[in-house]
Formats: structure tokens, sequence, C-alpha cells
């Protein structure tokens, strides 16, 4: 079994060009490549129990995550390639926390993923997924930032 890259997404064009940069990568480290998605839990307080969705009441967690997988799909459809082998998920869950639990449980190399380079007060007030996974994540975590323009 090939040992994996962990490739973090949200579907912007951070991570778009993370992914890109990832699939090189995979390729000279002889690698495969796991993307992961991580979907933020539909919590609603107080729960409003179901919602008509597409002609049907259904949970809002169900839809969330029926949303979360038919994107990942359409990025897959999007990105498919050959030359390395590529599988995708998505979870629920906080975004650092989930990725930081994926890294250790799997066969990975590395975490390689997108920064968006915030500083200042859009740092403090958002924070940031990246320099968290970096701070705990159990295997090495290499940052991308996109290219402007």
């Amino acid at each position: 079994m090939k040992p994996l890259l962990l490739c973090p997404i949200d579907f912007s064009s951070a991570s778009e060009f993370a992914f890109e940069r990832t699939l090189a990568l995979a390729q000279v480290l002889d690698c495969a490549v796991q993307v992961l998605h991580v979907y933020e839990p539909a919590e609603l307080r107080p729960d409003p129990g179901f919602f008509l969705y597409a002609g049907n009441l259904r949970p809002l967690r169900d839809i969330v995550r029926d949303q979360a997988e038919r994107s990942l799909a359409e990025f897959a459809e999007a990105h498919a390639t050959t030359e390395v082998e590529v599988s995708y998920r998505a979870v629920e869950g906080r975004a650092a926390e989930a990725i930081v639990e994926e890294a250790g449980k799997g066969n990975y190399r590395m975490v390689v993923m997108a920064t968006r380079g915030r500083t200042g007060l859009a740092h403090l007030l958002l924070g940031s997924v990246a320099e968290r996974v970096v701070r705990l994540s159990p295997v090495p975590v290499l940052t991308i930032k996109a290219e402007r323009g």
C-alpha cells in the first residue's frame, strides 16, 4: 500500500491550488492522495426538526451531508487524473480537529493544505485551521499559500 498525502479541501480557490500542488508532490514522492472535506455539523438551536428539501421532509443533518458529498463528487469529477491515485471523503466535524484525527489514523506521510495567510484582526477573530493543524498534527504539515491573481 502506497503512503498517502492528506489534502483537506474546502472548495475555495486556495484549497484547489493546494490540491494541484499535492498531486505534483504525490508524483515525485510516489504517494497516493486522500482528499478530505470537513463539513460543519448542522447544529441549530432549538432543533427545528425536519426541513422540506426537494419535496421531502428530511433532517437538516442529512441535507448538509448530502450537499457536502455532492460538492465533493463534483470536485472529484472536475479534477479526475490518471497519474495519481486519489480517493475522496467527506466527514462531519470541526475542520482542524477532524483533519488532525484523520492524519493520526492513516498511513499518511504528510498533510498538504492551503492557508489564506490572514494576519492581524482577521486572524484573531477567525483563527486559522492551518495553524491549529500545524500545531497538533502527528505528521508533518506543508501549508501552501495560494497565488494572488
